[in-house]
């Protein structure tokens, strides 16, 4: 399971209780990313020392193949130098290993209503679109809108999930699933 931000109000406490709450459930694995909503009241350190780092990537093994998972830290509205150059760094050196390839970040990458809320720098979106476009990667998986979406672009479906809160009226997650070679996801409503 992966959660892709905004887990909490920015506070310590809420990412130790969010922490606690995956631990605590059947989850075998979970993995998570900071959201704009995470960074307020120097939760980056929080984040850090409770969740390691916000930048890393795994790998899922199916029965016949391998997929690799990239998370980008996307928070803050801007990817920065230093991650761009790691994610070049592991499109040109690892991508060709494996079947599929899945982004997970926080910032969408693009909108489907006006917002003033953290909006990736263009020159960035552009270079790494590009990236996803040269070395194949299948799916980018964002949050920060809080509202389902799917759009494509090239061969990259680009899908925005739902809020996961009480108080929302739609709220959804994805059900990802690998069947052969073919990815297949869907929005499940709860």
């Amino acid at each position: 399971m992966a959660f892709l931000g905004d887990l909490g109000t920015a506070h310590k406490y809420d990412l130790e209780t969010f922490k606690e709450m995956i631990s605590d459930s059947a989850l075998p694995t979970s993995f998570s990313i900071m959201g704009n909503h995470d960074l307020f009241f120097d939760s980056w350190s929080a984040f850090k020392d409770i969740f390691g780092t916000a930048v890393y990537c795994f790998v899922v093994k199916t029965p016949t193949k391998k997929d690799l998972y990239l998370c980008l830290d996307s928070a803050s509205g801007t990817f920065g130098d230093d991650q761009i150059e790691w994610l070049k760094n592991m499109l040109k050196n690892a991508r060709s290993k494996y079947d599929k390839c899945i982004v997970m970040t926080h910032s969408n990458f693009s909108r489907i209503h006006h917002t003033a809320s953290t909006s990736p720098l263009t020159e960035e979106l552009l270079e790494v679109m590009d990236l996803f476009t040269e070395y194949n990667v299948n799916l980018v998986i964002t949050g920060h809108d809080h509202r389902n979406n799917v759009s494509y672009l090239g061969n990259t479906d680009y899908i925005i999930l739902d809020a996961v809160r009480d108080d929302e009226k739609q709220t959804s997650y994805l059900l990802l699933q690998k069947d052969g070679s073919n990815l297949k996801y869907d929005f499940i409503k709860f």
